[in-house]
């Protein structure tokens, strides 16, 4: 009888923790404790759904616990206590759980606080397990998720308030036609415009005026022109003295074929040219054959003293 008494106490034994409802109340007070007691095929899965979203959408989280020998008794995890759940999500809604043949399934809402959230974050299930006769955590793995800024609809554009005349087509279209007032005002101003901008040259540039009518001479123009061009010459000294040349033949009568300083002076003297100008022809005839023909070369620029020739005479003359 003593062995059977032992095996009916056993077996009663078993029963009201098969049927238990609670975990014991020693783990109750376990981190993260569900009240979960496992059964065969015990089992904590979770799910998120959308992974991609917008900052203003919210995820729906599910998470169930399968197998379980109470699962009326489990516990809804309080996601809003954990401290990776409040830095991640600025909204944490409970929503109702879905009961099912030996499992439960919590639902939430979350919404996250800005696109740098990247990911739901890991989550520990505590559980008792009557095999070990002790407390047991499964870990669920974090859920990557991906959140867009939010999209910004431009403000619906307001209707135009106005009178009816103004949305209504015309039937003619009216052609402006300038008066004589305007052609004259148009006259006057273009006048204004061209005096303003030839004082402005004169203020910048005071010999602007002075070349331009001593330009309207060909001679002096070609002249100028020749020494324009005498900068870019291989052989500069030679094309100013030519300019020179050719601006004394056409004003001065002098011989084109005048070559040394000598053949200047003679001609000039011939044309009754005064000893001053004379005097400062040759010595530029006598620096350019010296520039031209002497074995030390040295660098200079008859340009701007034979431009300078011209204009002095012909503003004397």
């Amino acid at each position: 009888m003593c062995a059977i008494g032992r095996v009916a106490v056993l077996l009663l034994l078993f029963v009201s923790i098969a049927r238990a409802e609670d975990a014991p109340a020693l783990f109750q007070s376990a981190p993260n404790f569900s009240n979960a007691i496992a059964g065969a095929g015990f089992a904590v899965s979770w799910s998120a759904d959308p992974t991609k979203l917008d900052s203003d959408d919210t995820v729906h989280l599910a998470i169930t616990f399968l197998g379980a020998t109470n699962p009326d008794r489990i516990r809804r995890p309080a996601l809003r206590d954990r401290p990776a759940f409040k830095g991640s999500f600025r909204e944490i809604v409970d929503e109702d759980p879905t009961m099912a043949p030996n499992a439960v399934t919590f639902h939430y809402r979350l919404r996250p606080r800005d696109t740098g959230v990247t990911e739901v974050p890991e989550l520990a299930i505590a559980y008792y397990s009557p095999g070990s006769g002790a407390v047991a955590t499964k870990y669920l793995d974090a859920i990557p998720l991906v959140v867009h800024p939010p999209i910004v609809m431009p403000a619906p554009a307001r209707p135009i308030e106005a009178p009816e005349r103004f949305f209504a087509w015309p039937q003619t279209k009216t052609r402006l036609q300038p008066g004589l007032a305007a052609w004259g005002m148009l006259a006057i101003g273009l006048l204004l415009a061209g005096s303003f901008g030839l004082a402005i040259q004169r203020y910048r540039d005071p010999g602007s005026r002075r070349l331009s009518r001593l330009r309207r001479v060909r001679a002096v123009r070609v002249a100028l022109d020749a020494l324009d061009r005498a900068g870019r010459s291989s052989d500069p000294t030679g094309a100013a003295l030519e300019a020179l040349r050719g601006y004394l033949a056409s004003r001065h009568g002098v011989l084109a074929t005048a070559a040394t300083p000598g053949d200047f002076v003679q001609a000039l003297a011939s044309a009754s040219v005064g000893p001053e100008r004379i005097d400062a022809v040759r010595q530029i005839a006598t620096v350019g054959d010296a520039l031209r023909f002497s074995p030390e070369r040295t660098p200079a620029d008859l340009v701007p003293d034979i431009r300078r020739l011209i204009l002095d005479w012909e503003d004397s003359a």
